[in-house]
């Protein structure tokens, strides 16, 4: 007992530190308002332009404090999800690495690189708080006060939401919906791709551009996909060091008066070549209440198990699949495997939701937005649970967000399809699980606690499923259960087809069992203009199964309706999101069950409001008609620092009457410090109000936290409650703690260096690269003394992109080899990434066209440089052109430097490194070195790195260039449009510390003389 008190007292102290830092400040004289709070440092006023952007101060940065009275909204991005966007304009690329942030019905984007990328001729100066400018044309005027709350556009002033523009220190982020209101674009967000499509209702200057031009300089890689980076997966062990997130909650109670404990821990790591997950709890009654052990992999792209070609498999304790009115999803010791495309549920309406859940953690769920369920507390074992959520024909956006002890906040997004349910043609799927029904692998609960056995508990349940791809828009589905029920051991079997024909996701089953029952069943899921609709008949012949048991009355037929859809934003009024659900069932004795469910949300000022209806109604047969209503009202939000959520509960039918009431706000006094009051109200029976309050303080290793409770009948407690993980830096070999969970997200380990000989690998010689910044999920984006950053935080078991921050190189001429990696990570084994940064070179040289006898330098010339491949090395031997006047060579005749003149203008460029140290030779007479051209295809094979046009004196420039080897060509397509002869591609070597390549120059000459096009021409149209 003096064990947990010693820590309470040990927790208490560590949070009250956090006070007297904060009351000094608070007396203090506040800072001049031209000063910005950075990394908890005071820093010089950064000068703002449409320049600016976020990605100079990603990790750890906080927005600037607000004047007494402003208007204007703050945000810690460590506690919103930042994105890193790609941006579309039809087929163009506007940018493929822009920062944006995902709040509670929103996006918020930088006004700077917008209008930037836009071409807006329109200045942000985020330290004045305005921006001022035009757009399309110079009479259309737009001038932003961020601190009043105005925005001026082509002269008429207009207010806006404050919650929708955010300040942060180095542009101003605003929601994408604003922006489409101020301007004449449109932004369309894909979450799962990380794309924003551009739409404008008038052209854009940079059309207006591409037309003058007739190319696509303006976008650079205007024609090309989305960059895609190497992908790094790290490869499964035999055994590997885990990762662990632990939480603990201590507690005295004054009406037992005895200290209690609540413990959990998640521990993650590779184990026999598998992910494994082990959940370790413990309460006040007992130390180990809970342990189950989780074994398993993943591939989206199906390679597991050889030619079973599986999606995923799992073995410990699994919960097995829902079957359609066979079978519920239960939880037990065993095994499934499955081909399905992962998430790809049995029922396409619908979809169950599970995880483990830390002491003192909650959790909302999000559907594209919409706040649906919420849960405060694990349940009985240690998880949560959203069952049956309902899916929505096409894109389902699932966000869970779950909120710490101590104010941690983390999030989980999925995307589900719905409307492609049937298999491709010749594609099948299969999916097979085993389990003991509701026994965990390793029993732990005492025989005293242990709730009376059902039926059936213990005993093997066997469930396979296949599904075979028969047209386009046809596939032919079927399974086979053998369940251990109250009755008896019951074995099933159903036929069906499922459709995607006419734009529906269609599925028709047929069911029976083996004592003589059957069941039908239909369900058809669309969208008609806007309208989601989901419609299922099923009809039953005295047919029972574990989700159709009741014997004493069995159901006839239900038939079930659901309609999702919102009403359109007007003016300030938001989109309001509703849903109608509406069941009938009848049963055999002529009853009716007739059940009535409306959900309407909204998102306004920063807050997610839910009100959901549930009305319910018996008739018929011999009973007396019944009606019952009940109401569930919730609401989570954030205003400035402060963190609301609540709901309530009431009930209409047969008294309409309130009957529970909670509400939990967080204030955050700074970074790492916050406050949180708590109400919780029973309405009827005792009418008992709790309250709660507590401080809690979040370090860089650990969060502590102290907190009370106390009712209206004089019983309280008071607690502490410490939250940290575990896990290892793979490269330096030691452990480290954080606040924020290691276990249940993925983890990247990146190191930046500056490869100075060029091999792509940290070696001696090479220099540790410090404070360089990363584009991820991670709160913790800067490398190390020795060139490292553990990122964490990161989604596992899908692709995340995490991308080196160029801006944050000390020098402008460092590039890394590789900008980003798409990662796929998973809990507890962390990814190894190497970023070689190499400084760069230049490569200059002009182009010429001959005519007759005369040259001349010719403007709007392609240049491609391509990066050659170790396969090409032996074959990038040049030819020298006969106007040489020197050459040098080493003393092995490989070609070391070579001087040309041409006209007035002296051109020297190196293809090799010149070594001093060689044994040179010079040659008076031009040197001729052997010669074996690359072929076509080869050339096609080749990278294309950079492309430029030279200028009205036929001068070109790559800028850049990092160190290597290369071939520089004229682009193909245009020397056979003009009909040119093809000038041969130049080798250019970038080594050492001689980068500047000057004099690469390219003669042009036609194909077919003039005189003789023009004779060719002429003769053509006569022909014609």
């Amino acid at each position: 007992m003096q064990v947990p008190a010693l820590i309470f007292l040990f927790c208490a102290s560590l949070t009250l530190g956090g006070v007297a830092p904060h009351s000094a400040e608070a007396k203090g004289t506040a800072a001049p308002e031209s000063l910005e709070v950075l990394d908890n440092k005071i820093q010089p006023p950064t000068t703002g332009s449409k320049n600016n952007s976020p990605k100079n101060s990603l990790a750890g940065s906080k927005t600037s404090e607000q004047g007494k009275g402003s208007q204007e909204s703050v945000f810690d991005p460590a506690e919103v999800e930042m994105l890193v966007l790609e941006f579309r304009f039809g087929r163009y690329i506007l940018s493929d690495g822009m920062i944006g942030y995902l709040q509670r019905g929103g996006l918020l984007l930088p006004l700077g690189e917008v209008t930037q990328m836009l071409d807006f001729a329109i200045t942000v100066d985020p330290v004045a708080k305005q921006a001022e400018g035009w757009f399309i044309s110079e009479n259309q005027r737009f001038s932003l006060d961020v601190a009043r709350g105005e925005v001026v556009i082509e002269g008429k002033s207009r207010r806006f939401d404050p919650n929708l523009v955010v300040l942060y220190p180095e542009d101003i982020f605003v929601d994408s919906t604003l922006l489409a209101k101020w301007f004449p674009v449109d932004f369309e967000f894909d979450l799962s791709a990380l794309l924003v499509k551009v739409t404008a209702e008038v052209p854009l200057p940079f059309e207006e551009k591409l037309k003058r031009e007739k190319a696509h300089a303006r976008l650079g890689r205007g024609t090309r996909e989305r960059p895609k980076y190497p992908r790094k997966e790290p490869p499964y062990r035999l055994l590997s060091w885990p990762a662990i997130n632990s939480s603990y909650n201590f507690d005295y109670n004054s009406e037992t008066r005895e200290f209690g404990v609540d413990s959990s821990n998640l521990v993650s790591g590779d184990f026999l070549f598998m992910n494994t997950d082990v959940f370790i709890a413990g309460d006040r009654e007992d130390n180990l209440s809970s342990l189950r052990l989780r074994m398993g992999r993943q591939d989206p792209d199906g390679e597991l198990l050889g030619p079973l070609r599986a999606s995923e498999f799992s073995l410990g304790d699994v919960f097995g699949p829902q079957i359609p009115l066979i079978a519920n999803s239960q939880s037990g010791a065993g095994f499934q495997v499955s081909s399905f495309p992962l998430l790809r549920e049995s029922e396409f309406d619908r979809v169950n939701l599970r995880g483990e859940l830390q002491v003192g953690w909650e959790v909302e769920l999000y559907r594209n937005e919409i706040l649906l369920s919420a849960q405060t507390v694990p349940n009985a074992d240690g998880r949560y649970e959203f069952l049956d959520v309902p899916l929505l024909f096409g894109s389902n956006v699932i966000r869970l967000v779950f909120y710490g002890p101590q104010g941690q906040r983390r999030e989980e997004v999925q995307r589900v399809n719905v409307g492609q349910d049937q298999a491709s043609p010749g594609k099948h799927y299969f999916r097979f699980a085993t389990s003991f029904q509701n026994r965990d692998l390793f029993e732990v609960e005492d025989e005293e606690t242990t709730s009376s056995p059902i039926r059936g508990d213990g005993q093997a349940r066997y469930i396979a499923e296949y599904q075979h791809g028969v047209t386009r828009w046809l596939s032919l589905a079927g399974n086979f259960a053998s369940l251990p029920l109250e009755e008896g051991r019951r074995y099933f079997g159903t036929l069906g087809f499922r459709s995607g024909l006419l734009g529906a996701s269609t599925r028709v089953d047929v069911t029976k069992n083996d004592i003589g029952g059957t069941a039908l069943q239909a369900a058809t899921l669309t969208n008609l203009m806007g309208l989601n609709l989901f419609l299922e008949h099923s009809r039953f012949f005295e047919f029972q199964s574990e989700r159709e048991e009741n014997l004493f009355d069995p159901v006839s037929h239900r038939s079930k309706a659901r309609l999702d859809s919102s009403v359109p934003s007007l003016g300030l009024v938001p989109r309001i999101p509703w849903s109608i659900t509406g069941e009938l069932e009848r049963r055999e004795s002529g009853v009716d069950q007739i059940e009535l469910t409306n959900r309407v949300s909204m998102f306004l000022f920063g807050t997610s409001a839910s009100n959901s209806l549930d009305w319910s109604l018996t008739r018929g047969g011999d009973i007396e008609p019944l009606t019952t209503g009940t109401g569930t009202f919730q609401l989570s939000g954030r205003f400035l620092r402060l963190s609301l959520r609540g709901a309530l509960n009431y009930g209409i039918k047969p008294d309409p009457e309130l009957t529970s009431t909670a509400i939990t706000g967080d204030y955050r006094l700074n970074r790492d410090f916050s406050a949180s009051l708590g109400l919780n109200r029973q309405l009827n029976g005792e009418q008992l109000t709790t309250y709660n309050a507590g401080l809690n303080r979040r370090f860089k290793s650990f969060a502590v936290g102290i907190n009370g409770a106390y009712d209206d009948d004089g019983a309280f407690s008071i607690g502490s409650s410490i939250t940290f993980s575990i896990g290892r830096e793979p490269r330096k070999g030691r452990w480290v703690t954080r606040s924020d969970p290691m276990a249940s997200s993925g983890t990247a380990s990146a190191r930046v260096f500056l490869d100075n000989n060029n091999n792509q690998a940290f070696d001696k010689g090479d220099e540790p690269l410090k404070d360089v910044k990363f584009r991820s999920g991670s709160r913790d984006r800067k490398t190390d003394e020795d060139g490292i950053a553990l990122l964490t935080g990161l989604s596992s078991n899908r692709p995340t992109p995490i991308v080196l921050d160029t801006a944050s190189l000390e020098d402008p001429f460092w590039v890394p080899a590789h900008k980003g990696y798409e990662v796929v990570t998973r809990p507890g084994r962390p990814a190894l990434l190497n970023f070689p940064v190499t400084p760069t070179g230049e490569i200059d040289g002009t182009v010429y066209l001959r005519t007759g006898d005369s040259e001349k330098a010719v403007s709007n010339v392609k240049i491609q440089l391509l990066k050659t491949g170790d396969a090409l090395k032996k074959k990038m031997v040049r030819r020298l052109r006969n106007h040489l006047d020197t050459v040098y060579v080493n003393h092995k005749g490989k070609l070391v430097r070579r001087i040309s003149f041409s006209g007035n203008r002296k051109h020297t460029f190196f293809n090799y490194p010149f070594n001093r140290s060689h044994n040179r030779v010079q040659l008076k007479e031009p040197f001729q070195s052997p010669i074996e051209n690359v072929s076509l295809e080869e050339e096609k094979e080749l990278e294309v790195m950079q492309e430029v046009k030279t200028e009205f004196d036929g001068f070109y420039l790559f800028q850049l260039v990092p160190m290597g080897r290369y071939l520089v060509r004229v682009a193909p397509e245009q020397v056979e449009r003009l009909n040119l002869k093809t000038p041969e591609p130049q080798e250019v070597v970038i080594e050492g510390s001689e980068t500047v390549m000057s004099g690469v120059d390219f003669l042009l000459e036609q194909a077919i003389p003039v005189e003789a096009k023009v004779k060719l021409v002429s003769t053509e149209s006569q022909q014609k």
